[in-house]
């Protein structure tokens, strides 16, 4: 019987790390951030951490100042 309580153990935590050691579950339970890129800032240079989808918006509206990208607080 102890045996038995001891694979279950097993299990169940095996069963919640699958769980929670997704992506989806970070997604959903994780606190949503937003980040303003600068448009005027970034056409000038070479910035590294910015996603290359901001820097192709600003350079599409030009009129556009800011770009506000939600993401996920790790």
């Amino acid at each position: 019987m102890e045996t038995l309580k001891i694979f279950g153990m097993i299990i169940f935590i095996g069963v919640v790390y699958s769980l929670t050691g997704n992506d989806d579950y970070h997604k959903r339970f994780d606190k949503l951030t937003v980040v303003r890129y600068d448009c005027d800032m970034l056409i000038g240079g070479w910035h590294p951490d910015v996603p290359r989808e901001v820097i192709e918006q600003c350079r599409l509206n030009p009129e556009e100042r800011y770009v506000n990208v939600k993401t996920y607080k790790e």
